[in-house]
């Protein structure tokens, strides 16, 4: 293996801009300009994250919501530990993820299937086939989707195999608003 080289070699003496000269000099052509980037003022603050704190026994192909009942934070109280839902107060657009680490009972292959529902719809999630194996699967989830004010976001998950959903870090749920339009 030759060793590495001790400087960088030089292409040429003036660097290349990243952006062309009237971008840089802020003659951007008025047809380029695009009120819509316009910082948003006064945007309300949603972000919560919440983590499982107890062991959940599941049956093979029975789907089963997620409980997450330890509230790491909730900024503005939007998010219900007793029945592991998120409900935002204001619409805009929300990213949303979650994960569910599941051990099987038995040493098989299994899938482990985890979605978000939102009003009881399915609305996105994640399949993943695993091996025969001692070791925990995990199975994250994220999706980015325009929510309604009093929606209600959660979480269920459904293995092929019996088993436990684990009471760790790696079970958890968490959403927050991106800037977005209230309306």
């Amino acid at each position: 293996m030759q060793p590495r080289p001790t400087k960088w070699i030089k292409r040429n003496d003036r660097p290349e801009p990243l952006l062309s000269p009237s971008v840089t000099n802020g003659n951007t052509p008025s047809a380029q300009q695009n009120q819509s980037f316009a910082p948003m003022t006064n945007q309300p603050i949603s972000a919560f994250r919440a983590t499982s704190n107890m062991n959940l026994s599941v049956a093979a192909n029975a789907a089963s919501g997620v409980l997450f009942q330890n509230v790491q934070f909730d900024l503005a109280n939007e998010y219900n530990p007793g029945t592991s839902t998120f409900s935002p107060r204001t619409a805009g657009v929300y990213s949303l993820n979650a994960s569910v680490e599941f051990q099987a009972n038995a040493n098989v292959g299994f899938n482990l299937e985890v979605v978000f529902l939102v009003n009881q719809d399915v609305v996105g999630g994640g399949n993943n086939q695993f091996q025969a194996g001692n070791l925990p699967a995990v199975v994250a989830i994220t999706e980015i989707l325009q929510l309604n004010a009093g929606d209600t976001v959660t979480v269920a998950m459904r293995s092929t195999a019996a088993g436990v959903i684990q009471a760790t870090t790696r079970t958890h749920f968490a959403a927050a608003r991106v800037p977005s339009p209230t309306s």
